[in-house]
């Protein structure tokens, strides 16, 4: 359950049944890491956003709108001994009558929602993770590709198996076998010299520390690349890691019967988003070492 929640700005956790958000997963959704009261990433977040209800057809929300609800949260937040937390927004297409058809009036629903910070085992980034190659796998539709909308059944089922297996994460391959990301998360790997990550234009989340990772690999002067990814190739990495805007970085320790080393790259760039970015998860880690 959330710790506090806002619907169209206020202090309530229902929505309408007609909702299209409920009736047809019509919307969208991002999740921020709060830490030390801080927002991460809050402009990469509702730049993904207005992007993301752009290409939806949706009304883009107002951002000012959803700072000061923001705020109005963590500040609450504040008057606990809490200081980190999940900030999750979502944004329907409102109401509507029965079938698919969008409506001609266009109000959006809006809704922050603030949960605990999840904590998750030191061993995950310091020893890295075991993983599965899920039998789920993602269907191939350039027109939602990157796009984190509320269609995610795909991920749940990916992440059923994950408990079934008993392992932190998955990777799902799309409907021609080739790996795309993890059920919450965004794949990496480092073959030779070079960083490679999956192109995600024909399906998969362009998570916001993906853009990040890219962005701190260039200027450490790593060449990375945006393209398919086979699954032979997955597997003969040098390193392979895992990454989203709540864990921050996941070394892979293995994926099924394949084993990984956790490597100098993934150290380093774990090293440079504690030092610039300060997730303490990671802190806690390198700290321990």
């Amino acid at each position: 359950m959330p710790q506090a929640c806002l619907v169209n700005g206020q202090s309530h956790t229902t929505i309408e049944l007609a909702d299209r958000g409920l009736q047809y997963g019509d919307g969208l959704f991002t999740t921020i890491a709060i830490q030390q009261g801080q927002a991460l990433f809050w402009e990469a977040h509702m730049q993904r956003l207005q992007s993301g209800c752009q290409r939806l057809n949706l009304v883009p929300p107002n951002l000012s709108l959803l700072q000061h609800e923001s705020q109005f949260l963590l500040d609450k937040l504040a008057q606990t001994s809490v200081n980190d937390a999940v900030l999750k927004i979502l944004i329907t297409r409102g109401q509507g009558g029965r079938g698919y058809c969008p409506p001609q009036r266009r109000h959006n629903t809006r809704i922050l929602s603030l949960y605990p910070w999840p904590e998750y085992p030191l061993a995950y980034w310091h020893a890295g993770i075991e993983t599965i190659l899920c039998r789920t796998q993602l269907a191939i539709n350039p027109s939602l590709a990157g796009i984190k909308h509320l269609n995610r059944l795909e991920n749940v089922l990916a992440s059923h198996e994950c408990a079934q297996h008993n392992v932190a994460e998955g990777i799902l391959c799309d409907s021609h076998g080739m790996p795309v990301c993890g059920t919450k998360s965004n794949l990496f790997l480092r073959c030779g010299e070079n960083l490679i990550t999956p192109a995600l234009d024909h399906c998969g989340v362009a998570g916001v520390l993906r853009d990040v990772i890219i962005r701190l690999a260039g200027e450490l002067g790593i060449k990375v690349m945006l393209g398919t990814v086979g699954r032979a190739q997955l597997l003969a990495a040098n390193e392979v890691f895992l990454t989203n805007s709540i864990i921050g970085l996941w070394p892979v320790k293995k994926i099924d019967q394949t084993n990984y080393q956790v490597g100098a790259l993934t150290r380093k760039l774990m090293s440079e988003l504690f030092t610039r970015f300060g997730f303490n998860s990671m802190k806690r880690m390198l700290c321990a070492d």
